[in-house]
């Protein structure tokens, strides 16, 4: 009986793994060698015009200098900058407004940043954080005049993010937002505003506005006028973005 037993077992055992074998053994995987995309497929992108490519600017700063770059890499990119400066501002460097003054002062007469005169019941100021703004100024007037100078100019274009870190004081992120934004006059003269573009679909109504301009609040259709960096907006669409790390 014991002998009988184990035969019995074994027969199940060797009928149980042949038919395993023979429901595995059996599938056949039949992979094609090539065949139409689906519908549902990605398809690729086609080129972006000039005009509507967007960079992705980044102006990146730190407590000791301050970069420009873009994720597209078409404008430098963050280990190879498109610019780079260090901090400026020092009493006796030339300037035309306070901004531009590590000090908060610029001596009108002399065109200098000077250190003010201490007050009595007041403790003095304490020393701000200054780049160059004219230089910056004076690349993004250059990309955008390179890129974007007498064409429909795309309104996805305008963005710009800036991203300071924790040690940037809130009055150095309004001067770059300020640099950013429109051309800056040459060095000691005023200028007018420029013009920004519009997202009001009002301003695409011709009867309303025949130049396309809105005088009111000096805005104007992207779609109907040639970009001119001497009169519109650098970068208008400012992107505050924290994180950026020593």
């Amino acid at each position: 009986m014991p002998y009988l037993d184990i035969v019995t077992n074994l027969m199940l055992f060797i009928l149980s793994t042949v038919a395993a074998t023979v429901v595995l053994g059996q599938i056949n995987v039949l992979i094609p060698d090539g065949g139409a995309p689906s519908q549902g497929a990605t398809a690729p992108k086609p080129e972006v015009k000039p005009n509507e490519q967007d960079l992705r600017l980044f102006i990146s700063v730190k407590k000791d200098q301050l970069l420009v770059w873009s994720a597209t890499e078409l404008e430098g990119t963050l280990l190879a900058p498109k610019l780079v400066l260090k901090r400026s501002g020092a009493d006796g460097d030339r300037c035309d407004g306070d901004y531009m003054c590590e000090s908060g002062y610029c001596e009108s007469k002399t065109g200098q940043c000077e250190a003010p005169k201490p007050k009595a019941d007041a403790p003095p100021a304490p020393r701000q954080m200054v780049f160059d703004y004219r230089i910056l100024n004076d690349t993004l007037f250059q990309i955008v005049t390179q890129r974007y100078s007498g064409q429909k100019r795309a309104l996805p274009t305008y963005r710009i993010t800036l991203q300071p870190d924790q040690s940037v004081p809130y009055s150095t992120v309004v001067a770059l937002m300020t640099a950013v934004r429109c051309k800056m006059p040459e060095f000691g003269k005023s200028s007018d505003p420029c013009l920004l573009p519009s997202t009001d679909i009002e301003i695409k109504d011709v009867a309303k506005f025949p130049t396309g301009i809105d005088p009111e609040t000096l805005t104007y259709d992207t779609e109907r006028i040639e970009y001119d960096p001497a009169k519109h907006a650098l970068f208008s669409g400012i992107i505050l973005s924290d994180g950026f790390l020593n």
